[in-house]
């Protein structure tokens, strides 16, 4: 999260956030400002890769053209 905000302020940066929902998002990422080019994907808003839906990760990147790309799944890594 510190890497996205800190980067976003001079590049674009696409953060998929797999395990959030709009409710622990807003608290997550309230600090971001419009300075920040950040477009936040949650986990409602994209299908899971392994059930076939590649062309929505595939179109953001393309859409978005993002400078980095943050995938936070880390407590599903966990598990």
């Amino acid at each position: 999260m510190q890497i996205a905000e800190g980067i976003s302020i001079r590049k674009r940066v696409l953060y998929l956030a797999l395990e959030y929902n709009k409710r622990v998002a807003k608290g997550r990422f309230e600090r971001f400002t419009l300075e920040n080019q950040i477009h936040i994907v949650l986990e409602s808003q994209i299908a899971r890769i392994d059930q076939g839906d590649e062309e929505q990760l595939k179109n953001l990147l393309i859409n978005y053209n993002p400078d980095l790309v943050i995938i936070d799944i880390l407590a599903k890594l966990k598990r």
